[in-house]
């Protein structure tokens, strides 16, 4: 009797982990209204991720406020990867607002590469979703440059 529960609670751990894969933000308000972030240089990166879920996942009935956000590589072997309001990997966004007005990224030089990306979703469905995003900035900054950008794009 011991052994089947045992074995009917690590089954049922097993399945809520796996649930747990699957991130959501639901019925939320996420405000990082200038938020910083900076890696500074030698081998610098920089990763930003704000109101953004990923393994399938959801947002939905949300607002998510990153005006002004700010990240920052400086760039010797670079990077600078800004998310904001990101639903990955089969994920859906349902009745979502983004705002990220002048979100600034950059790496600046020597390795580089600069992605952004805001209001996005990865293999799933957008519905129902307004993405504000004036005066945005993704600079690489030359040497080994690269800038991808992603605005309200399902993919």
């Amino acid at each position: 009797m011991k052994a089947l529960v045992k074995t009917a609670l690590v089954a049922a751990l097993g399945f809520s982990a796996l649930g747990a894969i699957a991130g959501e933000i639901s019925d939320s308000t996420v405000d990082a209204t200038g938020a910083r972030n900076t890696a500074g240089s030698d081998r610098a990166q920089a990763y930003q991720y704000l109101g953004s879920t990923y393994g399938s996942g959801r947002i939905t009935n949300s607002r998510i406020y990153a005006r002004g956000a700010r990240n920052d590589s400086f760039s010797r072997d670079g990077v600078a990867s800004q998310e904001i309001g990101i639903a990955g990997a089969g994920g859906r966004m349902d009745n979502v607002t983004v705002h990220a007005d002048r979100a600034f990224n950059r790496s600046a030089g020597s390795g580089a590469w600069a992605a952004q990306e805001i209001g996005k979703v990865t293999n799933g469905t957008m519905r129902n979703v307004t993405v504000f995003a004036n005066d945005v900035v993704n600079n690489a900054d030359r040497d080994g440059s690269v800038a991808k950008q992603k605005i309200g794009v399902v993919n």
